[in-house]
């Protein structure tokens, strides 16, 4: 028996890939930037058209600026021109007596047109004149009145400022030497300023003065019995029962419980005498 022969299999041969070689990309040459009605392209010849358009337009630019500060001269000179000739016009010179008197002896003038000239101008403008002079030492004079006004009301509330050798005095004096230091003028507008600067407000002056006197008046207060028995003399009053705005004010001056309930005493009796009307 013969022996199997296999047959020898020749494997195939694969011919390798080949990758395709790229075709170069070329881009596109960017056209230019150019604004509406500008010239495009990028040939020498669009290119220079280009420039002369560009320098057409500087040109159109630099008139048109030219022509805006033209007209803003113009209408600064109009300006000018309107404001000069709304200047007053230079017054009219008024001629003295002895000018007239020395025309008049020259012959120039005639006698009756000189004391024409003198009943018609010269008298009226002196009158005018003298009045105006009166109507500014009033106007010069109100401010000062007012303070010296003023100055007499402090002096009734603070009387010891009359005292020139009291505290209150010495501390007014030099607030006062202060203002003249600097620069303010020596008269009772800066006097009342200087009381003002050292005591406050004229109304605030007012308050205090009027607030000590009723604290210092002895009142037989009645008390707050809350059963509506007989009033006792200073007794103990519930000063928890005050109204808000008085323990709003309490607080805000610091006031100690005496004050406290003195206050609130007499806050009772006025609305007792209130209510007994």
């Amino acid at each position: 028996m013969e022996p199997e022969v296999t047959p020898e299999v020749t494997p195939a041969v694969v011919p390798p890939v080949v990758k395709p070689t790229p075709e170069p990309v070329v881009e596109p040459t960017p056209e230019p930037v150019v604004e509406a009605g500008e010239p495009g392209g990028n040939t020498p010849e669009e290119i220079w058209a280009r420039k002369e358009w560009r320098a057409a337009k500087e040109a159109r630019e630099e008139a048109a600026r030219q022509r805006e500060e033209n007209i803003r001269l113009q209408e600064r000179l109009r300006t000018i021109e309107e404001e000069r000739q709304r200047a007053p016009a230079p017054a009219e010179k008024i001629y003295t007596i002895a000018e007239i008197n020395t025309a008049v002896e020259a012959g120039t003038v005639s006698r009756a047109d000189g004391d024409k000239y003198i009943e018609e101008v010269i008298v009226p403008r002196r009158v005018e004149r003298i009045l105006e002079q009166r109507e500014a030492k009033v106007a010069e004079k109100a401010p000062l009145e007012k303070a010296r006004q003023e100055i007499g009301e402090y002096l009734k509330y603070i009387p010891d400022l009359n005292n020139r050798a009291s505290v209150e005095f010495r501390k007014v004096a030099d607030e006062y030497q202060g203002f003249l230091n600097d620069g303010l003028a020596d008269n009772d507008v800066t006097r009342r300023l200087a009381v003002k600067a050292v005591y406050g407000t004229l109304e605030t002056v007012r308050k205090k003065h009027e607030l000590a006197v009723l604290n210092a008046t002895p009142r037989t207060i009645p008390s707050d019995t809350g059963g509506g028995g007989a009033p006792r003399s200073n007794g103990k009053v519930d000063i928890s029962k005050a109204p808000a705005t008085m323990v709003d004010s309490w607080e805000r001056e610091g006031a100690d419980q005496a004050t406290r309930e003195r206050r609130y005493r007499i806050y009772l009796d006025l609305k007792a005498r209130q209510n007994a009307r």
